[in-house]
């Protein structure tokens, strides 16, 4: 079962999915400053130190 988190960052987007076999996909990094939430603290305060693909909409600062 693909397990997919979609995270609330106000502006931008950022959402992260794990599949069957167990690789790892990062949609966008958006952040939020109000709510404190930034995807690398995110992944480093659960352990998670490898994400295996990388998919960014376009280059605009809250989805990269």
């Amino acid at each position: 079962m693909l397990r997919f988190l979609i995270f609330n960052v106000g502006h931008g987007f950022c959402a992260y999915a794990v599949t069957p076999s167990g690789a790892s996909i990062l949609f966008d990094c958006g952040y939020d400053d109000e709510l404190q939430f930034y995807p690398s603290r995110y992944f480093k305060d659960r352990g998670i130190v490898n994400i295996h693909n990388l998919v960014l909409s376009h280059f605009d600062q809250d989805h990269v």
